[in-house]
């Protein structure tokens, strides 16, 4: 599996090669599938749950009225677990090792669900911060992991489903044909591994208050604090705050292509202080409908409200995407994309944003050094 997300890497590093090239960039069109070929490769073993042998040493089919975290922690690492249909009720968080795969029966049939709402904020996590092999996650639905309402402690740690722990290089999570919903801040957020999620939807987390303040704030889909986030063929919408957001990201080759990012609370996509941190960091969105963000106006910093923002970023390629309705909160009005200097470290270069269908939103920032406008309408 880690050599697997290794050519992950590899081939957005192709792409990269072309970031200050603006006219090649703008053509490198074969980041569109491979990332997603390969992880189509790796997550395909998926299969073995529904044909593997139990006496196979790598497999454990585990029903949903077993202790999955006890299980978990029972075995070795590379366990492939094939959940049962009904309701998985986690009493603890499962820690995963490296290489686990934990598949499901599908989205309508395996829950994974807190025992009692409000006592657990985490439903899996990793024992190997510095692993370079993934765990997957396919095929099941899982949420309402939260802190009490009443918590005004929790800050970034209020709820989140899959807490993402490995190293950015080739660690991380693999999630696939998975409903992620209802957590108080995230589905999958606080670590320093890559994402790869193929045909997920995620909706409605991050709605606890105190995940929406300012200081420590992680109010997301999905929050990356290092490495690449490859996202596709996926609905993400009606989160409080941003849809996906990357903050500080290096090792970060990212794509955003073929997702429908709607009514989420801020941005659609943001990319905070990334881009620069390491050679060949970038991020590509494009064939995305992102319409109507920006709904949730009242937390603080809301007012970078947009499509696609980004906040002391480079390394940009926003094209072909059909935006539209998308607040811009206090700066007012509708606004597709934003770039601009914040107060913290970082460079705006090497955006550019081109053949979008804007549907009545404005381009903001298109005359600042740094930044490209062509084709757009």
């Amino acid at each position: 599996m880690s050599g697997i997300l290794a050519k992950i890497v590899l081939v957005s590093f192709l792409v990269s090669g072309v970031v200050g090239n603006a006219t090649v960039m703008s053509q490198a069109t074969g980041l569109a599938t491979d990332p997603i070929t390969l992880m189509r490769d790796a997550t395909g073993r998926v299969a073995v749950c529904g044909r593997g042998s139990s006496a196979d040493g790598s497999i454990v089919r585990v029903a949903a009225t077993q202790d999955l975290s006890t299980v978990a922690m029972r075995r070795p690492a590379g366990t492939i677990f094939c959940l049962g249909a009904g309701t998985f009720h986690l009493r603890e968080r499962v820690y995963s090792q490296p290489g686990d795969r934990f598949i499901g029966r599908g989205r309508s049939e395996t829950f994974i669900r807190p025992a009692d709402v409000g006592q657990l904020t985490n439903g899996f996590s990793s024992t190997s911060p510095t692993s370079t092999v993934p765990v997957t996650y396919a095929h099941f639905d899982i949420g309402r992991f939260q802190a009490p309402l009443s918590n005004t402690s929790c800050d970034d740690a209020c709820g989140t489903a899959i807490a993402n722990i490995g190293s950015p290089v080739g660690g991380g999570v693999l999630i696939r044909d998975v409903r992620c919903h209802n957590n108080g801040t995230s589905c999958i957020g606080h670590g320093y591994g890559s994402v790869i999620a193929d045909n997920i939807e995620c909706d409605h987390n991050g709605y606890h208050p105190d995940s929406l303040l300012l200081d420590y704030r992680s109010s997301a889909c999905i929050k990356m604090t290092e490495g690449s986030m490859v996202v596709r063929d996926s609905y993400i919408h009606d989160n409080a705050f941003d849809a996906l957001w990357c903050d500080h990201c290096g090792h970060s080759q990212s794509l955003i292509q073929h997702n429908i990012i709607v009514r989420n609370g801020r941005s659609g996509v943001y990319w905070e202080m990334s881009g620069q941190y390491v050679s060949g960091d970038h991020l590509v969105v494009r064939n995305n409908m992102i319409k109507n963000n920006g709904r949730n106006c009242g937390p603080q910093g809301s007012q970078m409200a947009a499509g696609v923002t980004s906040e002391d970023g480079s390394n940009v390629l926003v094209a072909d995407n059909r935006f539209g309705g998308n607040s811009a909160c206090g700066d007012g009005g509708r606004r597709a994309v934003y770039t601009f200097d914040g107060p913290a470290d970082g460079v705006v270069d090497n955006i550019m944003i081109s053949s979008n269908t804007l549907d009545g939103d404005r381009l903001d920032s298109c005359a600042r050094p740094g930044v490209s406008c062509s084709g757009n309408r």
